[in-house]
């Protein structure tokens, strides 16, 4: 008979040659001639593990360690048992034992570090791995171990040498890919990072985690449209499903592409025809950023009211799936909708009671936390996704920094970064939040904040803000006047507005009830960029009127091609300069747009159309600065843009209508007694843009009073004390006389 150590090699080499049942069957053999050989014993162990006998496997391996307490293959056996017990201390233990005995291992210390990891030992487990690492570098087991603990302790140089050598040995590891592009991009090493993400997706194809990080990194250093679409092609590719075809679908969406968008979409109900996402995002959006004319408009009303009724109606008996619901209305905002009409009130009322049974579905109604006061202060959360240099900060950055600490305390969540927050909002004790939560979180983060009042900059913009307000947070929740509509939530009590936009009956055009601030409802400061003229305009042609659109895309409807035209028609010096978007396709679609409007009146395009494109923020100012007359848009008017632009002195014309959002710069006029300006009809718009381009003398007299006067439209202290008086006592504040001019 063989000797008990050639019968034991016998087994090892079947067990290596993926034999168990072979090898334990031989094991017991020669456990039956020699019971008590621990180091069979620990093999019997092993063979117990490998196939989930633990309780049999204890006991054989208690059994030999009873024989022998130093078997170092009992003793890492044991180890391995006790980490599936979840008892790590014991593993730990066992492996302090063990490797007094023998020499450490890769694979002896990669346990060890195991066991240190499940005693909360992170720099035990790392001192292990990297033993391990050292012993044999690029070893994978230890490798990837020390490569996810120094991710996890932002140790960049570490988890960048660790997963180079094991992707040397296994370049087709999509985890270390991943992890090393991401500890990249922690590093701030931006487009070493893509390169990972790039080089291991050429490695890994079907990884689905390294294609999800390279996708997520794309959109954060805001790569070209081209790359961010491209890679959510790739994931629905490796990985097709409804949701994939909806990431597609936002992908486009970011990038403007919204025929592409609205493809996407159409693919993922063709995947899972019961997809709300999909279905609630395809009656959202139009299918291009610009309406080739009045028919499309009304054809995209049309498509979102039929759509919106349509799905009201899916759910209208319960949602099945709250998770689903939840990502709906995430998803998108009624955005697009709000420029197409003013009569937007009903939609509004629908489109609320919508979001709030697919937010309801998943996060159930929670009564808010009793107000805190600190120090007799009361307690105010701001929500916003639009707290960086945006034009929500510009119209309320003033008076939110402005308000009484004294008073006040003031808490930021911020949807997304936190640049700048502190700088243009925050005073020195107050709470900022910021970051991708989910609706959950935010509503968590908010109700342990235990505010009085609840206040968002605006609602309409950006999704997570409607789904926020279809819950009940603090005992008053208002809303700026940043998306100048009324919400239609149950659960928005105040829409705070400006006593000098709104007219005589305002209160029916609000399911909120109506708080005035006076004046125009912002302390708004005056430009302090220096102006720079874009190089269209650096040199003047004094034999030219230079006109002013200076609206972005949303409010550039075709309705204004006409008015354009008229006003050319009877001005042939008339040049047209706009501002529609950064998107170079889309500023051609709206200036192909008015070029054919301007030709079927038989002008010549070339000679009345200037700039029409985006501009930075300093050619902005430098062209409101250049301009002889701006066009005020109709139908929804400007509010950042005329103020910054009335900076400059420059005449604007304006056709004001009922509602507050289409009185932005009639109140200025008025506040700068220049209502001259302000047209009755379409037909008198046109007559005073003419009249103005006409007479040289007639604008320099309106410069010289809008100068001598604008000063009366910023940095309204006013404000500051309404807002303040608001937060205060609300009900105190909606209980005075309405200010309404």
């Amino acid at each position: 008979m063989a000797e008990p150590a050639a019968r034991l090699r016998a087994v090892i080499e079947l067990l290596r040659a993926g034999r168990a049942g072979e090898a334990e069957a031989a094991c017991r053999a020669l456990l039956a001639s020699n019971p008590r050989d621990p180091r069979a014993l620990a093999l019997l162990g092993n063979l117990l593990l490998a196939r989930g006998a633990l309780d049999e496997a204890a006991a054989t391996l208690a059994a030999a360690l009873h024989i022998d307490p130093q078997c170092v293959p009992a003793l890492v056996e044991d180890a391995n048992l006790a980490l599936r017990q979840g008892d790590p201390r014991r593993a730990l233990a066992r492996m302090d034992a063990a490797v007094t005995r023998v020499a450490a291992t890769p694979a002896l210390l990669y346990l060890m570090a195991q066991a240190a990891i499940g005693c909360q030992l992170p720099d035990r487990a790392r001192a292990a791995l990297a033993q391990a690492q050292s012993l044999d570098p690029g070893e994978p087991d230890s490798g990837m171990a020390l490569l996810r603990l120094s991710h996890w302790q932002n140790d960049h140089a570490t988890a960048e040498a660790t997963a180079v050598a094991v992707l040397r040995r296994q370049p087709h590891f999509g985890e270390a890919w991943r992890l090393l592009g991401e500890s990249r991009q922690a590093a701030g090493q931006l487009a070493e990072a893509l390169q990972a993400f790039a080089q291991g997706a050429t490695q890994a194809t079907e990884d689905i985690p390294l294609h999800e990080a390279w996708a997520r990194a794309l959109d954060a250093q805001g790569a070209p449209a081209v790359q961010r679409i491209a890679a959510r092609e790739r994931l629905l590719a490796i990985d097709p499903g409804a949701m994939r075809a909806c990431e597609l679908g936002l992908a486009c969406w970011s990038a403007n592409r919204l025929d592409q968008a609205a493809s996407a979409f159409e693919r993922a109900l063709a995947l899972d025809a019961d997809c709300l996402p999909a279905r609630w995002a395809l009656f959202q959006y139009p299918r291009e950023a610009v309406h080739q004319d009045s028919a499309a408009v009304d054809a995209f009303r049309a498509q979102w009211q039929s759509g919106l009724d349509a799905f009201a109606q899916r759910i209208g008996r319960g949602v099945a799936d709250p998770p689903d619901a939840l990502a709906a209305a995430t998803l998108c905002s009624n955005f697009y909708y709000h420029y197409t009409t003013d009569a937007v009130l009903d939609g509004q009322r629908r489109y609320a009671r919508v979001i709030e049974q697919l937010v309801r579905a998943s996060l159930p109604e929670h009564a808010p936390m009793p107000p805190v006061a600190d120090d007799g202060r009361v307690r105010v959360a701001v929500f916003s996704a639009h707290l960086f240099a945006h034009t929500i900060t510009r119209l309320f950055g003033g008076m939110l920094r402005g308000l009484d600490r004294s008073r006040v305390r003031l808490a930021f969540f911020q949807h997304g970064g936190d640049a700048t927050i502190r700088a243009e909002l925050a005073a020195a004790d107050d709470l900022i939040v910021s970051g991708q939560r989910d609706p959950a979180s935010w509503a968590q983060a908010i109700r342990a904040f235990a505010p009085a009042v609840v206040l968002h900059t605006d609602l309409g913009m950006e999704p997570m803000a409607q789904c926020l307000a279809a819950l009940r947070l603090a005992p008053t929740q208002a809303v700026l006047w940043g998306h100048p509509i009324s919400t239609g939530f149950e659960h928005i009590d105040v829409f705070i507005s400006s006593a000098a936009m709104e007219t005589e009956g305002a209160a029916d055009r609000y399911t909120e009830k109506l708080l005035l601030l006076p004046g125009l409802g912002t302390c708004f400061a005056a430009p302090s960029r220096t102006p720079r003229a874009p190089a269209e305009l650096a040199r003047r042609d004094p034999a030219r009127v230079e006109y002013l659109f200076l609206q972005s895309v949303f409010k550039n409807l075709p309705l204004h091609d006409a008015v354009l035209a008229r006003i050319a028609a009877a001005l042939p010096a008339a040049r047209f300069h706009l501002t529609p978007h950064a998107d170079p396709a889309i500023s051609a679609r709206v200036r192909e747009r008015l070029a054919g409007q301007l030709r079927r009146a038989n002008l010549d395009p070339d000679r009345h159309l200037g700039i029409v494109r985006g501009l930075p923020p300093v050619e902005f100012l430098g062209l409101a600065r250049a301009g002889d007359v701006n066009l005020d848009s109709i139908g929804w008017s400007g509010g950042n843009t005329t103020l910054e632009a009335l900076w400059f002195d420059i005449p604007t014309v304006t056709l004001p209508g009922a509602s507050m959002r289409t009185r932005h710069t009639a109140a200025m006029l008025e506040i700068l007694e220049l209502e001259r300006l302000i047209a009755t009809d379409i037909d008198d718009y046109v007559r005073i843009a003419v009249e103005l381009g006409r007479s040289a003398d007639l604008r320099t007299e309106i410069r010289a009073l809008i100068a001598e006067r604008k000063h009366r439209l910023y940095d309204d202290r006013r404000v500051i004390a309404a807002l303040e008086d608001f937060c205060i006592d609300p009900q105190r504040a909606l209980s005075a006389p309405a200010m309404v001019r």
